[in-house]
């Protein structure tokens, strides 16, 4: 009679009910970057290496802008943890980050610049508060070109100096938290710090010595090609 009660019962449907795979943060994606730089550059008048001696300094010259890129990037995490590492690469165009110096005002000799564009490739580490958010810090290699140097004198121009691609270090931090599907968004601090690089005045005997820094505020939007848990 038991046996009968219990196959006439009302079925257990939670007894074989698929449980959802967690999502996973292990995937690939690809992001649009914007936001916003500013520029704070170390320029000075030296003489020409092997020997320089260094005869004007001036430091904190600033300048801001917007940017706007792209990156790529892959995450694995580790097991089931809340630990996420990755590597990405990523490139942005800085439109009107500029600055104009005048070095002996009033009249005297002005140089103006800006800076064009940069890509940096590098790694993350992340931690995942939630299921759905993660915080990270990174770091990188980084690369930058500047506009040619225009220089005048008393308001006339009377030439330009192009300068080389600055190499440098990139740092920083953010979060990152899901949408929906497989959209994410990010919120993110990146610091580069660029090495110093010289270039000859004409047969002044003289150089201009430049060491950029740059603080960009970068927001992203990420489609990720979750490797499981879709």
């Amino acid at each position: 009679a038991a046996k009968a009660a219990d196959k006439g019962g009302p079925a257990n449907i939670f007894a074989d009910a698929p449980v959802a795979p967690a999502k996973s943060w292990s995937g690939c994606q690809v992001s649009l970057i914007g936001g916003s730089a500013a520029m704070d550059t170390k320029a000075g008048l030296e003489t020409i290496p092997p020997a320089p001696v260094t005869l004007l300094q001036l430091d904190g010259i600033g300048a801001s802008g917007f940017l706007y890129g792209a990156g790529v990037g892959c995450d694995v995490q580790l097991g089931k943890g809340p630990i996420v590492i990755g590597a990405f690469a990523d490139w942005v165009d800085y439109n009107s980050a500029a600055f104009n110096l005048d070095i002996l005002p009033p009249g005297g000799v002005n140089v103006s610049t800006a800076l064009k564009d940069q890509w940096t490739v590098g790694g993350r580490v992340g931690f995942l508060p939630t299921s759905s958010t993660m915080v990270y810090v990174l770091a990188g290699f980084t690369q930058a070109r500047m506009d040619a140097f225009s220089v005048s004198v008393g308001g006339t121009p009377v030439g330009s100096l192009s300068m080389p691609t600055f190499t440098g270090t990139a740092l920083g931090g953010g979060i990152q938290t899901a949408l929906g599907g497989s959209w994410f968004a990010t919120g993110e601090y990146r610091y580069n710090q660029y090495t110093s690089q010289s270039v000859a005045i004409g047969a002044s005997g003289l150089a201009l010595a430049v060491e950029p820094t740059t603080h960009e505020g970068r927001v992203g939007l990420s489609y990720k090609f979750n490797f499981a848990g879709n």
